[in-house]
């Protein structure tokens, strides 16, 4: 999946965040970033870096807590967002061309199960 998604200068993780803020209404903050992706707030923050570097994310002051950031997409990141879901979409259907969709339920089932 990650090769798949350097064609549009993504990644898992970059998708991950992407995700995890176009689901948002509103800007979210660096430590419940890093609790959505399982990850330490340090590597949240090198990552939404580099991201607002590239234009994907815009990072304001918490207002509540001078500390603390809000990440929200740009139109850049919406963009990439819609971009790379599609080519998720396409590696899964290569994925499972030779699955039913009856056997593709029943695993979806399964790991819903498995993750809970």
């Amino acid at each position: 999946m990650n090769a798949a998604l350097t064609s549009a200068s993504l990644s898992m993780a970059r998708m991950a965040v992407l995700h995890r803020l176009a689901e948002s209404a509103a800007p979210v903050g660096l430590k419940d970033l890093a609790e959505a992706l399982g990850c330490s707030k340090s590597n949240a923050s090198v990552l939404s870096d580099r991201m607002v570097q590239d234009g994907l994310l815009h990072r304001e002051v918490d207002p509540t807590d001078r500390r603390g950031v809000l990440l929200s997409l740009t139109s850049a990141g919406s963009a990439a967002h819609e971009e790379g879901f599609a080519i998720i979409r396409r590696q899964e259907e290569n994925l499972f061309a030779d699955v039913s969709l009856q056997d593709r339920d029943a695993l979806l089932r399964t790991l819903g199960q498995v993750a809970q």
